[in-house]
């Protein structure tokens, strides 16, 4: 292969976004329900299991979620959000996305902060059932609804 055909492939196969100082964040993935999101997977146990630490991020565990939840994919995962005793809404805002998701959002709400005697991601891949571990914190979130599909491929 040619470099100029090279180049050309890679650059049709894979989407680059720059981003420069001073541009906002990209919005967060449109929410679909639950039937739209589990009507591409193939039946069968989750595949990947997406871990996500929260404590007082309320006003961003909607976006990871809403990152979460658009992925698009061939396969089953779940959700396992973990919840350090917040006491600024954060466990609110994740009971909504559990009921409203209840066979892909799984909510673990400590009922007393135990950082640092026990670490989120050690608790959470104790219930993990997927093949694979997907992190994301509850303040950060995913703008790629294939991002879970590509890197599994």
């Amino acid at each position: 292969m040619t470099s100029q055909a090279s180049s050309q492939a890679t650059s049709e196969s894979a989407s680059v976004i720059e981003f420069h100082v001073g541009d906002s964040a990209p919005d967060p993935l449109p929410l679909v329900t639950e039937s739209q999101l589990v009507s591409t997977w193939i039946p069968g146990p989750p595949v990947v299991s997406i871990l996500c630490a929260t404590y007082q991020h309320n006003g961003f565990v909607a976006a990871a979620l809403r990152g979460f939840l658009g992925q698009v994919t061939e396969f089953p995962f779940e959700v396992i959000v973990r919840d350090d005793a917040s006491t600024d809404g954060t466990s609110e805002v994740v009971a909504e996305f559990a009921r409203a998701y209840p066979n892909v959002v799984r909510h673990v709400l400590e009922p007393v902060n135990t950082w640092p005697r026990r670490k989120p991601t050690e608790a959470m891949t104790a219930l993990a059932q997927g093949r694979f571990i997907a992190l994301c914190e509850g303040d950060d979130y995913w703008t790629e609804p294939r991002k879970l599909q590509v890197q599994r491929d």
